[in-house]
């Protein structure tokens, strides 16, 4: 028996535009909470996806195709907003700025003095 692939479309609609609606709304509640942070890319995709939303006779293709602008959009931007202010981050966000600051104030050469983290009591360890 063949089937009928404009009703199934009809049956399936429904909830994926829910989903779709959903995640289109938490990406969009994302990139305006961290706007100075999210890039173009990200809203590009977050806009596109709202475009799709919005046309009159929607499709079920139309409405997966916004879940899944909407999906990397959030990728985006949560990438986005790691990266931001940390300019040793690379794409996934797993900066090394730490690690370079940690040893540029924490320097263990022998005959350094010990590392003085400030205090009334740690004024007296200063060698220098």
């Amino acid at each position: 028996m063949p089937v009928d692939r404009p009703f199934l479309d009809r049956a399936f609609l429904d909830p994926a535009l829910l989903v779709a609606r959903s995640v289109v709304a938490l990406a969009s509640d994302f990139v305006t909470t961290h706007r100075g942070a999210v890039g173009v890319e990200a809203r590009t995709r977050l806009s596109e996806a709202e475009r799709l939303l919005a046309l009159a006779p929607r499709t079920l293709v139309d409405v997966r195709c916004a879940d899944g602008l909407a999906l990397e959009a959030q990728q985006l931007a949560e990438r986005d907003v790691r990266a931001y202010g940390n300019p040793y981050a690379g794409p996934e966000g797993a900066g090394v700025g730490g690690a370079v600051l940690g040893g540029i104030l924490l320097d263990d050469t022998p005959g350094a003095p010990a590392a003085s983290f400030g205090g009334p009591r740690t004024r007296g360890r200063r060698d220098f």
